[in-house]
């Protein structure tokens, strides 16, 4: 389960009141609507302050472990692994599903060398018997990379880990492994795909494939999650609230929900009053 605030509901009444509550918008003056728009940023900003930076995309896995049972809950951090290797290490080449309670991970399976017993082998990285430095929840483990010393000189970000990751691998702050050997080419698309809203109460969505393919490989997101054909994949806000379409990352690992108009950043003119 992924360790976050309870914040949809504020977000969805905060979308529908910044939208007029389906209210067809009215022009605005250029200046004003810079100034509204600069004001709805800084607010959701607020929002996802409240959620520290370290924290942001963290997984507690508890399914056998935890509250009731006789060792802590595993923390795993996001933030650390994607130093380390590109997604689809795990959640292509390893099997890793991405969605809560979707894998069934048992220790008799790590000392095989599966999930997360592939690199935790004391080779690649410490050996799954460090008992403490997963089962980490409430505890701070002085043998676990500290989130600000590493990420110290990254490029900022306003929200998740504050932390931009994408400029961050192009400015080679970090430059994680695309295989388990790490001598694998990632396949990159420079090409975006505009996604046209029904209504015009926000920027349409300009997708670039280009941060995505970075990291992730086709299979990640095609077919699965995303149908490859235009017209296909009837997203809407409320599905990526639940955790459909961008909503598998967004909001629980990449930047969050609240950063709108990182998505929503092809301009379009107002429509004009009846």
């Amino acid at each position: 389960m992924f360790k976050r605030l309870s914040i949809l509901p504020i977000l969805l009444f905060f979308f529908l009141f910044i939208t007029g509550m389906g209210v067809k918008p009215q022009a605005a003056a250029p200046k004003a609507e810079a100034v509204a728009v600069k004001e709805i940023q800084g607010l959701a900003a607020g929002m996802q302050s409240m959620i520290p930076p370290h924290e942001y995309g963290n997984v507690i896995m508890k399914r056998y472990t935890g509250e009731g049972q006789p060792i802590r809950s595993v923390v795993f951090p996001h933030w650390w692994h994607r130093t380390q290797f590109v997604c689809k290490v795990c959640h292509l080449d390893l099997g890793f599903k991405m969605k809560s309670g979707a894998n069934d991970i048992k220790m008799g399976d790590l000392f095989e060398g599966k999930w997360c017993g592939a690199c935790h082998n004391g080779t690649v990285a410490f050996a799954a018997t460090e008992c403490d430095r997963c089962h980490s929840d409430g505890i701070v483990v002085k043998e676990n990379r500290n989130f600000y010393e590493v990420t110290k000189g990254f490029p900022p970000d306003g929200h998740g880990n504050k932390i931009n990751w994408v400029k961050a691998i192009d400015e080679g702050k970090f430059k994680p492994r695309t295989s388990l050997q790490g001598d694998e080419e990632m396949i990159s698309m420079d090409v975006d795909v505009k996604m046209v809203l029904k209504e015009p109460i926000m920027p349409d969505v300009q997708y670039p494939h280009r941060s995505h393919t970075q990291v992730l490989g086709c299979d990640n997101c095609h077919p699965n999650i995303f149908k490859p054909e235009a017209g296909a994949n009837p997203a809407t806000m409320n599905k990526i609230y639940q955790g459909e379409y961008c909503g598998v990352c967004h909001g629980r690992v990449a930047f969050p929900f609240e950063d709108c108009f990182r998505c929503h950043s092809n301009s379009q003119p107002v429509p004009k009053p009846n």
